[in-house]
């Protein structure tokens, strides 16, 4: 049996929503904790918000299993939208924990899922993974130049600050990926 069969493809689209669902919900479910106590004691210190690992386990392991199958098996038209849904779950984790880390995982899982939409969409072949990967590195590259207008002075002070060196390696990446595809394009 091949390995892109192991995992259905309903299964894939089913992980997607409930990655993104499951970390929206830890959040809400912080967040309504956290203002509970507040309106029980208004002049206690805050309590911190809380790093929430186990919707970070979860959105990791089903986000990193969805983008790895999503390259496994034939590439169907939903796959970019359910890479999509698990990488916005993974950067919502990255961005409560702080983690450059995680924050990278869900990038990459980002420009993934832009990379394969011609693919999916219909344009087969080399030229579909020379567009994909050309418009995933360019739209890396825009976040690091966007995101450059957060920073203090050097000093990067927010998440996406933080997340400006990976989005210049992952451009610079996805642009060696698209020469190379070019290259076996034009060869043949």
């Amino acid at each position: 049996m091949p390995a892109a069969d192991l995992i259905p493809a309903w299964a894939l689209f089913a992980a997607s929503p409930a990655s993104l669902l499951f970390v929206l919900g830890a959040l809400v479910c912080d967040w309504l904790a956290r203002r509970s106590a507040w309106l029980e004691n208004p002049s206690a210190a805050p309590r911190a918000r809380t790093r929430l690992p186990a919707a970070t386990a979860v959105a990791l392991l089903l986000g990193v299993s969805v983008a790895i199958a999503s390259m496994l098996r034939p590439i169907s038209p939903a796959a970019p939208a359910s890479v999509l849904l698990c990488a916005l779950g993974v950067l919502a984790c990255g961005h409560v924990r702080t983690s450059r880390a995680i924050g990278c995982v869900g990038l990459t899982m980002l420009c993934e899922a832009i990379a394969i939409a011609p693919v999916a969409w219909g344009w087969t072949g080399c030229g579909g993974v020379v567009i994909g990967a050309g418009l995933a590195g360019l739209y890396s590259l825009w976040l690091a130049r966007f995101w450059a207008q957060q920073l203090d002075g050097e000093r990067a002070w927010t998440t996406a600050g933080r997340l400006i060196p990976s989005a210049r390696m992952l451009a610079i990446a996805l642009a060696v990926i698209a020469v190379l595809a070019a290259v076996r394009c034009a060869s043949g």
